[in-house]
């Protein structure tokens, strides 16, 4: 449910993006620190991965179920970047692209490169008519 006025809805929907490009081995580093706590369930991981059969198939959701029960989590969540979130994401982004004003490379996502990217896109923002 969306919360606040449909006008600031509007207006948000309508604003130019910046996109954040990341590799696909950062993020998987990042996620796995980021979601501990819920890596750290494996039982009640499976049960939310098993819903995404009918969206990825059960070849793909098997493999996340292998990389769940070997314990490396920066694996799996680098396979579920690529196999699940990456495809949806690009779709969705299709939708936005004219809208992307300016794109940042992280090459990183320890604290210290997160720094800097923010650093970059502050210096962005400067730049972009909102």
């Amino acid at each position: 449910q969306l919360i606040g006025p449909p006008s600031l809805w509007s207006a948000m929907n309508a604003a130019p993006l910046i996109a954040i490009d990341a590799p696909l081995e950062a993020r998987a580093r990042y996620l796995a620190q980021a979601y501990k706590d819920i890596l750290a369930d494996k039982a009640d991981l499976m049960q939310k991965l098993d819903i995404l059969r009918k969206f990825r198939g059960h070849a793909v959701v098997d493999e996340w179920a292998a990389l769940c029960a070997s314990g490396d989590d920066v694996a799996l969540c680098r396979a579920l970047a690529q196999d699940h979130y990456d495809p949806a994401y690009d779709t969705s982004a299709r939708d936005k692209a004219q809208r992307v004003a300016a794109r940042v490379t992280a090459a990183d996502l320890t604290l210290d490169a997160l720094d800097q990217t923010s650093e970059r896109i502050q210096s962005v923002l400067q730049t972009i008519a909102i």
